[in-house]
């Protein structure tokens, strides 16, 4: 999305509008990045890019999250939005940069020896213990399946 030309009226003088245009138009108008997501100015009020594009994609203002299926918080485009509940919305996570197992809902037990698999933030539902590392991530894929995660949750961030 870029600055378009603006007329004259809009502006309290012809020098103003020449001035404004000359410099904004044709420009991005969502460019500032905070916490990886595009922000622009509209009339002294801060929008987020995403929820300006999918109200124009879509005719209507969200009143829920919009998720970037790919994780790509910059890439707006309309096949990559959707409106979601923050439950849906958490379901279409990257894996956390605190993660060691490398698999989201899989970590090693030391108490037990075994590999923990879970799935859930709060309450996390616990899925079982396992001897193989594979066997806990094949647990955890078919939890994320039943309990309608997206299946780019747990993606590479």
């Amino acid at each position: 999305m870029t600055w378009r030309r603006r007329p004259a009226s809009h502006f309290r003088s012809e020098a103003s509008a020449a001035s404004w245009n000359t410099q904004f138009s044709g420009t991005p108008a969502f460019s500032t990045l905070i916490r990886g997501y595009l922000h622009g100015i509209i009339n002294s009020k801060r929008y987020r890019a995403h929820r300006i594009a999918f109200a124009l994609y879509t005719g209507h203002d969200p009143d829920c999250e919009i998720d970037h299926i790919d994780g790509d918080k910059t890439n707006n485009a309309a096949l990559n939005l959707r409106a979601v509940t923050s439950a849906e919305n958490k379901r279409n996570l990257a894996i956390p940069a605190h993660n060691r197992s490398g698999v989201i809902g899989v970590c090693f037990s030391r108490s037990k020896g075994k590999w923990r698999a879970y799935i859930g933030t709060r309450p996390q539902t616990h899925i079982g213990y396992f001897d193989a590392f594979d066997d806990a991530v094949a647990a955890r894929r078919t939890a994320q399946s039943a309990h309608g995660y997206h299946p780019n949750h747990g993606r590479a961030s």
